[in-house]
Protein backbone atom coordinates (compact mmCIF):
# COMPACT_ATOMS: atom_id res chain seq x y z
CA UNK A 1 0.00 0.00 0.00
CA UNK A 2 1.28 3.64 -1.20
CA UNK A 3 1.08 5.81 2.13
CA UNK A 4 1.14 9.83 1.77
CA UNK A 5 5.45 9.87 2.27
CA UNK A 6 8.12 9.62 0.72
CA UNK A 7 9.88 6.69 1.86
CA UNK A 8 11.37 3.51 -0.23
CA UNK A 9 10.01 0.11 0.65
CA UNK A 10 12.25 -2.16 2.93
CA UNK A 11 13.21 -5.76 3.57
CA UNK A 12 11.50 -5.88 7.25
CA UNK A 13 14.11 -7.14 9.71
CA UNK A 14 13.84 -7.56 13.69
CA UNK A 15 16.57 -6.22 15.71
CA UNK A 16 17.87 -7.33 19.22
CA UNK A 17 16.52 -4.06 20.89
CA UNK A 18 13.74 -1.56 20.49
CA UNK A 19 12.18 1.71 22.11
CA UNK A 20 8.63 0.85 21.33
CA UNK A 21 6.35 2.03 23.63
CA UNK A 22 3.25 1.36 22.98
CA UNK A 23 1.39 -0.08 19.81
CA UNK A 24 -2.32 0.48 18.80
CA UNK A 25 -5.00 -1.04 16.42
CA UNK A 26 -8.46 0.28 15.57
CA UNK A 27 -10.59 -1.24 13.94
CA UNK A 28 -13.93 1.11 13.74
CA UNK A 29 -17.83 0.01 12.35
CA UNK A 30 -21.21 0.96 12.28
CA UNK A 31 -22.39 1.41 15.78
CA UNK A 32 -24.31 -1.34 17.65
CA UNK A 33 -26.79 -0.85 20.46
CA UNK A 34 -24.90 0.10 23.64
CA UNK A 35 -27.39 -2.26 25.73
CA UNK A 36 -26.34 -5.27 23.60
CA UNK A 37 -22.54 -4.46 24.54
CA UNK A 38 -22.85 -4.53 28.23
CA UNK A 39 -25.51 -7.11 28.46
CA UNK A 40 -22.21 -9.23 26.67
CA UNK A 41 -20.22 -7.60 29.42
CA UNK A 42 -19.98 -11.19 31.42
CA UNK A 43 -20.20 -13.02 28.36
CA UNK A 44 -17.04 -11.48 26.80
CA UNK A 45 -15.03 -11.41 30.33
CA UNK A 46 -14.92 -15.40 30.87
CA UNK A 47 -13.89 -15.14 27.32
CA UNK A 48 -11.04 -12.83 27.32
CA UNK A 49 -9.84 -14.38 30.81
CA UNK A 50 -9.12 -17.25 28.33
CA UNK A 51 -7.06 -15.28 26.05
CA UNK A 52 -4.72 -13.93 29.24
CA UNK A 53 -6.89 -10.82 30.30
CA UNK A 54 -6.99 -10.65 33.61
CA UNK A 55 -8.62 -7.41 34.49
CA UNK A 56 -12.21 -5.69 33.33
CA UNK A 57 -13.69 -2.58 34.23
CA UNK A 58 -16.00 0.14 32.53
CA UNK A 59 -15.50 2.95 30.15
CA UNK A 60 -16.84 6.13 31.90
CA UNK A 61 -17.85 9.03 30.13
CA UNK A 62 -19.62 12.41 31.79
CA UNK A 63 -22.83 13.44 29.82
CA UNK A 64 -23.51 17.12 30.50
CA UNK A 65 -27.09 18.08 31.61
CA UNK A 66 -28.21 21.69 31.49
CA UNK A 67 -32.02 22.71 33.12
CA UNK A 68 -33.19 25.80 32.69
CA UNK A 69 -36.32 27.33 35.34
CA UNK A 70 -37.67 30.78 35.42
CA UNK A 71 -36.58 32.69 37.52
CA UNK A 72 -33.55 30.65 38.79
CA UNK A 73 -29.93 30.52 37.80
CA UNK A 74 -29.02 27.77 35.16
CA UNK A 75 -28.35 24.31 36.54
CA UNK A 76 -25.50 22.63 34.84
CA UNK A 77 -25.14 18.72 36.10
CA UNK A 78 -23.10 15.67 34.97
CA UNK A 79 -23.70 12.43 34.73
CA UNK A 80 -21.20 9.51 34.22
CA UNK A 81 -22.61 6.76 31.96
CA UNK A 82 -20.54 3.83 30.77
CA UNK A 83 -20.02 3.83 27.10
CA UNK A 84 -17.64 0.79 26.50
CA UNK A 85 -15.86 -1.55 28.70
CA UNK A 86 -11.49 -2.76 28.73
CA UNK A 87 -9.76 -5.82 29.31
CA UNK A 88 -6.54 -5.41 30.46
CA UNK A 89 -3.56 -7.60 31.71
CA UNK A 90 -0.54 -6.11 33.95
CA UNK A 91 2.42 -8.70 32.40
CA UNK A 92 2.48 -8.73 29.90
CA UNK A 93 0.90 -5.76 29.52
CA UNK A 94 -1.61 -5.16 27.07
CA UNK A 95 -5.34 -3.98 27.04
CA UNK A 96 -8.49 -3.91 24.54
CA UNK A 97 -11.18 -1.11 24.52
CA UNK A 98 -14.38 -2.31 22.86
CA UNK A 99 -17.04 0.60 22.41
CA UNK A 100 -20.11 0.72 20.30
CA UNK A 101 -18.50 1.77 16.95
CA UNK A 102 -15.07 0.26 17.80
CA UNK A 103 -12.23 -1.65 19.13
CA UNK A 104 -9.02 -1.05 20.01
CA UNK A 105 -6.23 -2.99 21.22
CA UNK A 106 -3.08 -1.84 23.11
CA UNK A 107 0.15 -3.87 23.25
CA UNK A 108 2.86 -2.22 25.95
CA UNK A 109 4.73 -5.25 25.85
CA UNK A 110 5.38 -5.31 22.20
CA UNK A 111 7.53 -8.55 20.92
CA UNK A 112 6.98 -8.78 16.49
CA UNK A 113 4.08 -7.64 14.45
CA UNK A 114 3.37 -11.30 13.75
CA UNK A 115 2.92 -11.83 17.56
CA UNK A 116 0.96 -8.57 17.75
CA UNK A 117 -1.33 -9.26 14.58
CA UNK A 118 -1.98 -12.81 15.60
CA UNK A 119 -3.38 -11.24 18.88
CA UNK A 120 -5.70 -9.04 17.87
CA UNK A 121 -7.25 -11.19 15.03
CA UNK A 122 -8.01 -13.59 18.30
CA UNK A 123 -9.56 -10.74 20.11
CA UNK A 124 -11.65 -9.73 17.51
CA UNK A 125 -12.87 -13.39 16.60
CA UNK A 126 -13.74 -13.61 20.11
CA UNK A 127 -15.84 -10.24 20.07
CA UNK A 128 -18.05 -11.18 16.87
CA UNK A 129 -18.34 -14.33 17.93
CA UNK A 130 -19.77 -13.37 21.44
CA UNK A 131 -21.80 -9.41 20.28
CA UNK A 132 -22.63 -12.16 17.19
CA UNK A 133 -21.76 -9.66 14.28
CA UNK A 134 -23.50 -10.64 10.94
CA UNK A 135 -21.84 -12.40 7.53
CA UNK A 136 -23.41 -7.62 6.56
CA UNK A 137 -20.79 -6.49 9.01
CA UNK A 138 -18.44 -4.09 7.76
CA UNK A 139 -15.27 -2.02 8.70
CA UNK A 140 -14.65 1.66 7.62
CA UNK A 141 -11.56 2.69 9.63
CA UNK A 142 -8.59 0.71 10.31
CA UNK A 143 -5.71 2.49 11.96
CA UNK A 144 -2.16 1.23 13.32
CA UNK A 145 -0.22 3.46 15.32
CA UNK A 146 3.18 3.17 16.73
CA UNK A 147 4.64 4.94 19.78
CA UNK A 148 8.60 4.99 19.75
CA UNK A 149 10.56 7.03 23.01
CA UNK A 150 13.50 6.88 24.44
CA UNK A 151 15.33 8.73 27.66
CA UNK A 152 19.08 10.38 26.28
CA UNK A 153 21.43 10.74 29.38
CA UNK A 154 23.23 13.02 30.49
CA UNK A 155 22.73 14.98 27.62
CA UNK A 156 24.15 18.76 26.95
CA UNK A 157 23.54 19.48 23.08
CA UNK A 158 20.31 19.24 21.12
CA UNK A 159 22.91 19.67 18.25
CA UNK A 160 24.90 16.87 19.23
CA UNK A 161 22.70 14.61 20.83
CA UNK A 162 20.09 13.81 18.45
CA UNK A 163 22.61 12.92 15.78
CA UNK A 164 20.79 9.38 16.46
CA UNK A 165 17.91 10.77 14.56
CA UNK A 166 17.27 12.18 11.14
CA UNK A 167 18.29 15.48 10.57
CA UNK A 168 14.77 16.85 9.21
CA UNK A 169 13.44 15.59 13.25
CA UNK A 170 13.05 18.15 15.69
CA UNK A 171 14.38 20.97 13.53
CA UNK A 172 13.36 23.51 16.33
CA UNK A 173 15.21 22.10 18.92
CA UNK A 174 18.21 21.10 16.36
CA UNK A 175 17.98 25.07 15.05
CA UNK A 176 20.24 26.62 17.72
CA UNK A 177 16.99 28.52 18.50
CA UNK A 178 16.38 27.09 22.15
CA UNK A 179 18.62 27.48 25.56
CA UNK A 180 19.13 24.44 26.72
CA UNK A 181 18.80 24.92 30.63
CA UNK A 182 15.53 27.03 29.74
CA UNK A 183 13.90 24.62 27.80
CA UNK A 184 10.63 22.78 29.02
CA UNK A 185 9.49 20.83 26.07
CA UNK A 186 8.79 20.99 21.91
CA UNK A 187 6.25 19.30 20.47
CA UNK A 188 5.39 19.28 16.19
CA UNK A 189 2.26 17.82 14.38
CA UNK A 190 1.99 16.61 11.17
CA UNK A 191 -1.27 15.65 9.52
CA UNK A 192 -1.70 14.18 5.33
CA UNK A 193 -4.67 13.28 4.33
CA UNK A 194 -6.34 11.52 0.86
CA UNK A 195 -9.73 12.09 1.01
CA UNK A 196 -11.90 9.13 2.65
CA UNK A 197 -9.39 7.08 1.29
CA UNK A 198 -6.11 7.42 3.49
CA UNK A 199 -4.61 9.56 6.74
CA UNK A 200 -0.80 9.79 7.92
CA UNK A 201 -0.18 11.42 11.20
CA UNK A 202 2.87 12.01 12.73
CA UNK A 203 3.73 13.99 16.33
CA UNK A 204 7.36 14.36 17.70
CA UNK A 205 8.12 15.80 20.82
CA UNK A 206 11.04 16.52 23.19
CA UNK A 207 10.58 16.80 27.11
CA UNK A 208 13.14 17.86 29.76
CA UNK A 209 12.78 14.66 32.24
CA UNK A 210 15.80 16.03 34.80
CA UNK A 211 18.60 18.77 34.29
CA UNK A 212 20.48 16.28 31.97
CA UNK A 213 17.97 14.00 30.50
CA UNK A 214 15.64 14.39 27.34
CA UNK A 215 13.04 12.08 26.11
CA UNK A 216 12.46 12.29 22.61
CA UNK A 217 9.09 10.52 21.28
CA UNK A 218 7.75 9.66 17.54
CA UNK A 219 4.10 9.38 17.19
CA UNK A 220 3.24 7.72 13.91
CA UNK A 221 -0.32 6.67 12.93
CA UNK A 222 -1.18 5.41 9.52
CA UNK A 223 -5.13 4.98 8.77
CA UNK A 224 -6.97 3.28 6.64
CA UNK A 225 -10.62 4.18 5.36
CA UNK A 226 -12.96 2.81 3.57
CA UNK A 227 -16.96 1.96 3.36
CA UNK A 228 -16.84 -1.89 2.79
CA UNK A 229 -13.74 -3.34 4.57
CA UNK A 230 -13.87 -6.75 5.29
CA UNK A 231 -12.62 -8.29 8.64
CA UNK A 232 -10.10 -10.68 5.79
CA UNK A 233 -8.84 -7.47 4.63
CA UNK A 234 -8.06 -6.07 8.01
CA UNK A 235 -5.85 -8.54 8.99
CA UNK A 236 -4.61 -9.99 5.20
CA UNK A 237 -3.92 -7.03 3.44
CA UNK A 238 -4.64 -3.58 5.56
CA UNK A 239 -2.35 -4.39 9.05
CA UNK A 240 0.56 -5.88 6.97
CA UNK A 241 0.92 -2.79 4.60
CA UNK A 242 0.24 -0.37 7.76
CA UNK A 243 3.41 -2.47 9.37
CA UNK A 244 5.47 -2.17 6.75
CA UNK A 245 5.06 1.56 6.59
CA UNK A 246 5.74 1.94 10.43
CA UNK A 247 8.93 0.19 9.66
CA UNK A 248 10.09 2.42 6.04
CA UNK A 249 9.30 5.48 8.17
CA UNK A 250 10.88 4.04 11.02
CA UNK A 251 13.91 3.36 9.06
CA UNK A 252 13.89 6.70 7.82
CA UNK A 253 13.40 8.22 11.09
CA UNK A 254 16.89 6.75 12.74
CA UNK A 255 20.66 7.30 11.72
CA UNK A 256 22.76 4.08 11.32
CA UNK A 257 24.53 5.12 14.30
CA UNK A 258 21.12 4.35 16.41
CA UNK A 259 20.40 1.14 14.44
CA UNK A 260 23.61 -0.03 15.43
CA UNK A 261 22.90 0.36 18.84
CA UNK A 262 19.23 -1.79 18.05
CA UNK A 263 21.38 -4.27 16.71
CA UNK A 264 23.86 -4.47 19.44
CA UNK A 265 22.84 -7.13 22.33
CA UNK A 266 25.03 -5.41 24.68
Amino acid sequence: MSFLINTPTLERKAFAKHFLTGVHSEIRYKPIELEKLLEKKTELDVAFKHHGFSEMRDIIRGEFKLETRVDQPAHVSQEAKPVGIIFSNQSPRYEVKIEIDKIVYSSFSYISFEDYQSKFKDIFRVVSEVLSFDDNFTINKVGFRKINSVVIQPFSSFQNNLSIFNPALFGTARSGLLKFDKFKINEDTTVLEETDDKLFILRTKLMKTAEDSIEATIDADFVKLGKKISVNDVFDEILPSLNQCHFDLFMWSVTDEMRNLMESER
